[in-house]
């Protein structure tokens, strides 16, 4: 079980249980755990350890907004108690941001070979990574830069509605959730963003009809592609065989808006189980794309890739509703994504595990705000590039940004 996981370690300082959210998992077998409450418990059980220095790769995965944060300063502040150090592998820019006191760029032929570039100061490093150019190694690692929407608001209501739905509700024994009646709009791209456990799968399935709520009526004459948040390899053939199964492979429509935007035709002859996370995420979100539907639904499409092809992702995804006026609604627990993707926002609120509640569709800024208030966190705006940067907890700009309700679109 957890305790004995833990207690083969030496002893678990009792503040470590709490900050990250391990001390009701105690009596609990890891076999039953959750994805995000293993990367929990494997964080406890790293930190726990007597060592010099620490290793933690993708430690933000499975994790959801604020477990990132949290998480993010509990490796920074313990790593400094006991007079060690940490090396981070991570794809969030959010949570490296956060912990990291320098940084290393990765850079090199994927597959190929692989180059570590000297260290950086945390803001040169993840800028000149964005920017694709190393200044002081005079490397260019990136043909174009990695450049974020501007702030100000983004899409209309002036298209036609593709979908309205009721307040829906939905009861299980432990958990409930109610959704505010809303509607979705024709080529525009929707974000979702709530914690862990608050009902934001049940939400895509209430919509995408294969769950039947307890009240309210999702109209059936919308059809609706989802992707769910993991998905399965098992299934036997190649990934050909299985596009196939739901587009005409040489349709011009599908080479320009699928094939050659997800980089599917090296992967065309693998068999599913033989791919990797981030290969079969590609593969998943293609398949969610490539049929033919009213409204396009994706559940956590980031995870599993690294930053460049979440950036990709998230443009092509983009990309993809507003060519073929289908909306598309993306669950997501990257904020820089969410930032990339998103016109408007549902914001989930409630306690995880119990009660969850989701917003109507509203614009980017008020949903941001709302969520980010919500965990206490302040996000201002990188000056050169434009990206989102968490404000340090208790700084100045953290201070006067929540004094001033600008949680996350502050210049």
């Amino acid at each position: 079980g957890v305790r004995e996981l833990l207690s083969s370690e030496s002893e678990v300082p009792e503040q470590l249980l709490d900050d990250l959210e391990v001390r009701s998992l105690l009596d609990r077998s890891v076999a039953d755990l959750s994805g995000g409450e293993r990367q929990r418990v494997a964080i406890a059980a790293t930190l726990t350890a007597d060592a010099d220095l620490y290793l933690f790769d993708e430690p933000s995965s499975f994790l959801d907004v604020g477990q990132r944060i949290r998480t993010a300063r509990v490796i920074r502040d313990r790593v400094r108690e006991v007079d060690a150090a940490a090396l981070v592998v991570e794809h969030d820019l959010a949570s490296l941001d956060l912990l990291s006191d320098a940084i290393h760029v990765l850079y090199g032929e994927p597959g190929g070979f692989g180059v570590v570039s000297g260290r950086l100061s945390t803001r040169a490093g993840i800028n000149q990574f964005l920017h694709g150019y190393l200044a002081e190694e005079n490397v260019r690692i990136r043909e174009e830069a990695i450049e974020f929407p501007s702030p100000s608001e983004r899409g209309g209501q002036d298209a036609d509605p593709v979908l309205e739905y009721p307040a829906l509700e939905k009861a299980f024994p432990e958990f409930s959730l109610t959704v505010e009646a809303g509607r979705i709009y024709a080529g525009e791209s929707v974000g979702i963003v709530g914690e862990n456990a608050l009902g934001k799968t049940t939400f895509a399935k209430l919509l995408a009809g294969t769950l039947d709520p307890a009240a309210g009526v999702v109209p059936e004459d919308v059809t609706v592609s989802y992707k769910p948040q993991y998905i399965n390899p098992d299934e036997e053939g190649t990934v050909r065989e299985r596009l196939a199964a739901v587009a005409d492979l040489r349709s011009q429509a599908f080479r320009t808006r699928i094939r050659d935007p997800f980089d599917l035709e090296e992967l065309y002859d693998r068999p599913l189980d033989a791919l990797s996370g981030g290969e079969l995420q590609r593969v998943g979100v293609a398949l969610c794309l490539a049929r033919d539907a009213d409204l396009y639904l994706l559940d956590e499409p980031s995870a599993f890739l690294d930053v460049d092809r979440r950036v990709s992702l998230a443009d092509r995804i983009r990309r993809f509703a507003g060519r073929t006026e289908r909306p598309v609604l993306v669950v997501d627990h990257d904020l820089f994504v969410v930032d990339r993707i998103a016109d408007r926002l549902v914001v989930f609120e409630g306690t995880p595990g119990h009660r969850g509640h989701a917003t109507a569709p509203r614009p980017m800024r008020d949903g941001m705000n709302a969520f980010l208030s919500s965990l206490g966190l302040t996000f201002r705006r990188d000056d050169r590039t434009g990206r989102p940067r968490v404000n340090k907890p208790g700084s100045r700009l953290d201070r006067e940004q929540k004094n001033s309700g600008e949680y996350y679109y502050s210049e």
